[in-house]
């Protein structure tokens, strides 16, 4: 019982980033094309991107797009990736944004590799061995069970 409920409480954490994911019809478009040219202009100036890319998706603009703008005008991949993280984006959403901008899909699973180590709802596996202790009811003896054995 205690694990459903642990479960039922946790699920919607682990699905609430994907709620973002889709357009959002209340931004209009020249906004979008303002928080792109800002995103261009702190590229041009060789300025780090990943706090412009969190706060615009954190502000409600459309994460494909604020993805697209960036690789598109050369962004750094790993900065962009990063803020799309930061955000509470979903890696699959992303790497399918970042591919459809026309990102390396090499080099975009290496970064990701890096990143979903440490996302919401993973834990990576332990690289030890946790050892677990086994108790016999009563004890253990030596004697045996069956007569015919000495």
């Amino acid at each position: 019982m205690k694990k459903l409920v642990v479960i039922l409480i946790s699920l919607p954490l682990c699905l609430l980033p994907v709620v973002h994911a889709y357009p959002a019809e209340n931004v209009p478009a020249d906004k979008t094309a303002n928080t792109c040219s800002l995103i261009k202009e702190k590229i041009d100036a060789g300025i780090d991107i990943t706090a412009t890319i969190k706060t615009s998706i954190q502000m409600g603009f459309d994460t494909c797009s604020m993805i697209k703008c960036s690789i598109k005008n050369n962004g750094d991949l790993k900065q962009v990736i990063d803020g799309a993280v930061q955000a509470g984006m979903p890696t699959e959403v992303i790497a399918r944004c970042a591919i459809d901008a026309g990102a390396d899909p090499q080099t975009l699973a290496g970064i990701l590799a890096d990143t979903e180590k440490f996302s919401l709802c993973y834990l990576p596996p332990r690289d030890e061995v946790i050892p677990v202790g086994v108790s016999f009811p009563g004890g253990r003896d030596n004697r045996s069970l069956s007569p015919s054995v000495p």
